[in-house]
């Protein structure tokens, strides 16, 4: 058995301490037990934290709340949102101070109506636009940092899920939900992005002078913008990331299924998937693929890297 730390990639919470901005995330323990690979929360009371604005809105909206209080938390809420309005934690709470304030007001940022005592549409205009802004570029400064890297053996894939367990989870879940094999899987990552997690193609240049990339592609998958929006409307996971290897992988498992149903190539055709992975469905069938040496050679590599990933995954203990 092996036991290592997870950090979760989500921010829990944000709070102000002496007019520094502190971010609190959450570790919880990994285990690993022969191929199982499990998680034991640590610290299951700060998963949910109970004052996630903290003194950012002077008083808790959680504790509200939890205090059976929508109406007095509504206002906090609605601050709440606007601050974050991209963030989960604030629209689940919403969700609940909703469904108990429907009778008084419409839900809305700012629907509830009022605003925290002491503060008033003033502050709201100027000092929440200065104060996320602030919080904006901490967080980014500290998030720059924790990118993760790409494994120390690319080439074998034993190793690469043994520094990554996660890994091992999320293609398994693919390989579930949509057949595509896990050494298809991870070949094809290795291929896209080389496991770098902000892959993107590189930017032409003119003399000294940088030009647009050729692509949209990015993150693991090298998914571009309109497959992605296609992916995330086909599948209705709207809150999905490029650079996250669990989405990327889901991608690719719905992709390479996509290219099963319409083009006849079997899962288990690492070739010939990534050829249609690479030219798109209506590419493949205009057949042009035949004549691009280049890519043919990227395919054969793709097959050959697919095939040893196979061999290795069946000695890994």
């Amino acid at each position: 058995m092996q036991a290592y730390g997870q950090e979760l990639d989500g921010i829990v919470a944000w709070r102000v301490d002496d007019n520094m901005i502190y971010r609190s995330n959450h570790v919880a323990a990994g285990i690993s037990i022969g191929r199982s690979r499990l998680t034991v929360d640590v610290a299951r009371d700060l998963v949910i934290a109970r004052d996630p604005a903290g003194a950012l809105l002077q008083q808790s909206r959680a504790e509200l709340l939890a205090g059976a209080s929508p109406v007095a938390a509504a206002p906090y809420m609605a601050m709440a949102l606007q601050l974050a309005p991209r963030y989960a934690g604030p629209w689940g709470n919403a969700g609940v101070c909703a469904s108990g304030t429907i009778a008084q007001a419409p839900f809305g940022p700012w629907a509830f109506g009022g605003y925290p005592r002491g503060m008033n549409k003033a502050w709201s205009v100027t000092a929440s636009r200065r104060l996320g802004l602030a919080i904006l570029g901490v967080g980014l400064s500290i998030v720059g940092g924790c990118a993760t890297a790409p494994p120390r053996n690319s080439g074998n894939i034993c190793q690469i899920f043994d520094q990554y367990p996660g890994w091992y989870s999320d293609a398994r879940a693919t390989q579930k939900r949509w057949g595509t094999p896990i050494n298809v899987l991870m070949a094809f990552v290795q291929r896209e992005s080389g496991f770098r997690e902000k892959a993107r193609p590189r930017r032409p240049r003119f003399l000294f002078i940088p030009l647009p990339r050729r692509s949209s592609a990015y993150g693991y998958a090298q998914a571009q913008d309109p497959v992605w929006k296609a992916y995330r409307k086909a599948t209705g996971r709207w809150f999905k990331s490029r650079t996250d290897m669990d989405d990327s992988l889901d991608f690719i498992g719905w992709y390479t299924d996509r290219i099963h149903r319409e083009l006849g190539i079997s899962k288990w055709d690492p070739r010939h998937l990534y050829i249609a992975y690479h030219e798109g469905i209506g590419g493949y069938r205009t057949g042009r693929w035949r004549h691009e040496d280049g890519l043919l050679e990227t395919a054969a590599a793709v097959d050959h890297r697919a095939r040893e990933y196979g061999a290795q995954l069946r000695r890994c203990r």
